[in-house]
């Protein structure tokens, strides 16, 4: 058998290498689809575009540090439901509907909103090896494979189907309750806690699918604490937040205070995530350079994987000092006064530091010893 000079050559391309590769593993199912990198003219428009997110990460961070619901909740002046007030207030008493209510699904409640369902079935192209069949997801066939330009590595691609639930319609129901002299209507109040329920409903005349209806319910409890502006004998929303709670103003307070942790916490992985990205598009470039030393036979695409983890590294050292800076520089102007505190005490520590080290006497200087005469030189002979 012969030496077949232009297969040996074709397979030192890494294109032709990797569609063989990908051939191997779609096995006649459908075509080799490659995956690639942005080119370099992507690239270059990236790199505004990574500025654009890195510029506007202070913003989410800003954000970030200001959830103040709970506090706001905290400054509420309490008042009996039956007082006249006046600004933002809170106050808990036995709720009555003021006239006569929209039953719900569970029987009596202040708000629900009820959403009609249908299961319904979507078919997707899905390149992975770690696809599991299910009661609402089943494999219909192979189609194919993905191979990563970047990596060389294939994998598989199927036609799956999976079964969702899609919203197709919602009414939503609001009672008006008072509590002592004044009116609250829950549209647009916070509500803790309401409850979900699911209704199955048989399945569609047209289509034949599942259909079901799931109940959001915010149930008229034996107490409600309101929280509010006070317009008349109105509780209605304003600058601070307006709460409707079956729990009592310190359990209130634990759930608005859980809420601001939990919108924090999102905030801030959402402005490393815009700084991590953006560090990525800006050094997009060097990555597409580094791409091309896939071209470098044997071990190119090492190579390429290498330098993407190293640019990849960088990204994520810089994401991490720019957002350490970010909120310290957030922390000084939403605290600035706090700040001041901070420099002006040791600005005075300093100064009396100094002058604790002028008033104190020097220390006296050590007593010289008295030196040994020195032996003359013995005459000459």
């Amino acid at each position: 058998m012969g030496f077949d000079l232009g297969s040996a050559l074709s397979n030192l391309n890494p294109n032709t290498a990797l569609q063989n590769k990908g051939r191997m593993v779609a096995g006649g199912t459908g075509p080799v689809r490659v995956k690639k990198g942005p080119g370099l003219i992507e690239s270059i428009i990236g790199v505004f575009v990574g500025i654009l997110l890195v510029l506007a990460s202070p913003v989410a961070m800003w954000m970030a540090q200001s959830q103040h619901s709970a506090k706001d909740f905290a400054t509420a002046k309490e008042i009996s439901a039956t007082d006249e007030a006046t600004g933002y207030v809170v106050f808990r008493g036995e709720p009555e509907f003021k006239g006569d209510p929209d039953l719900c699904y569970a029987g009596t409640c202040i708000w629900e909103r009820m959403a009609e369902e249908e299961q319904v079935k979507e078919v997707k192209l899905e390149c992975s090896n770690s696809i599991q069949e299910s009661d609402t997801v089943k494999i219909l066939r192979q189609n194919g494979s993905e191979c990563d330009d970047d990596s060389g590595e294939c994998v598989p691609c199927y036609d799956v189907e999976r079964k969702v639930w899609k919203e197709q319609g919602s009414e939503e129901i609001v009672n008006l309750v008072t509590v002592g002299r004044y009116t609250i209507s829950p549209k647009s109040a916070t509500l803790f806690d309401t409850k979900e329920t699911i209704e199955d409903t048989g399945t569609s005349f047209t289509t034949g699918n599942k259909t079901r209806n799931v109940y959001t319910t915010f149930e008229m409890p034996d107490q409600l604490l309101v929280a509010g502006e006070v317009d008349g004998d109105k509780i209605v929303d304003g600058e601070k937040p307006f709460v409707m709670s079956a729990f009592d103003r310190e359990a209130t307070l634990a759930k608005l205070k859980a809420a601001d942790q939990q919108n924090m916490v999102i905030l801030f992985v959402i402005t490393f995530g815009m700084l991590f990205i953006g560090y990525s598009m800006i050094l997009g470039p060097l990555t597409w350079m580094g791409r091309q030393l896939k071209w470098i036979p044997g071990f190119g695409r090492m190579l390429v994987q290498g330098s993407k983890s190293i640019i990849g590294l960088v990204a994520f050292l810089l994401a991490v000092v720019s957002w350490i800076i970010i909120w310290v520089a957030v922390v000084v102007l939403k605290f600035w006064w706090l700040s001041l505190i901070i420099i002006g005490a040791g600005i005075g520590f300093a100064i009396w530091k100094s002058k604790k080290s002028a008033d104190e006497p020097a220390a006296p200087a050590a007593p010289q010893q008295p030196q040994a005469p020195q032996n003359p030189a013995p005459p000459a002979a």
